[in-house]
């Protein structure tokens, strides 16, 4: 059993009540918490508390040790449209972060952040060009076709060429939720369509075929 069980269940609890089982205080302290996977849910249950109690506690973790705790940190400030501080935050890991799951994230959520900033949104393009990691190129082109433009569908659909079968299934991933909400239009259903079915015949692993076929109906809905 895993050694913090109690703990991790009480954050899980937090997360799908909505509702502050622990204090501030109590919160505050998990962010010294010895295990990583404890540091790393507490982020997702910050996002129940008070705006700005969580935001302070995120730009500290967003540079904690562990990548799996700065990964989550900059997947939860994305909720902070146009703050400045998280802004500069995000685009400073985006930049210098070694782990790519951290600055895929943090591209999304800068994006998030400073959809409304020209600057930000020509940053991230130019940078683009030099991105060698499909995972950090796949929610760069989520987060501008979701936030900023939406011509870059075909290049979302391309991250399907990653070599590592994780950024496939991402990639499988990121078209259901474009298509669940509704931001895909009718018009290049046909694209997308041409690409699953391409897809499924290369990875024929269980994960794969259920994004798959949940993409199928919603197509064809």
């Amino acid at each position: 059993m895993y050694r913090y069980q109690k703990l991790f269940e009480t954050l899980l609890d937090i997360q799908e009540s909505d509702v502050c089982i622990l204090s501030e205080e109590e919160m505050r302290a998990l962010m010294r918490h010895r295990d990583c996977i404890i540091r790393s849910e507490l982020c997702y249950s910050l996002l129940s508390y008070r705006p700005e109690f969580a935001r302070q506690c995120l730009l500290h973790l967003i540079y904690d040790p562990n990548h799996l705790v700065r990964s989550s940190a900059a997947e939860c400030l994305d909720m902070f449209v146009n703050d400045q501080e998280v802004c500069e935050a995000l685009l400073e890991v985006y930049r210098s972060d070694k782990n790519t799951l951290v600055r895929g994230y943090a591209a999304y959520s800068l994006l998030s952040v400073g959809r409304t900033q020209e600057e930000v949104v020509a940053f991230v393009e130019t940078s683009l060009s030099k991105e060698h990691y499909y995972f950090v190129r796949l929610l760069c082109y989520y987060g501008l076709y979701r936030f900023c433009k939406r011509a870059y569908l075909p290049q979302i659909i391309d991250c399907f060429s990653a070599q590592k079968y994780i950024t496939r299934v991402a990639t499988a991933n990121v078209l259901l939720e474009l298509l669940e909400d509704h931001l895909i239009p009718l018009s290049d259903f046909e694209m997308v369509q041409a690409a699953i079915q391409k897809i499924t015949s290369e990875d024929p692993l269980p994960d794969m075929c259920e994004k798959v076929e949940k993409i199928k109906r919603l197509l064809s809905s």
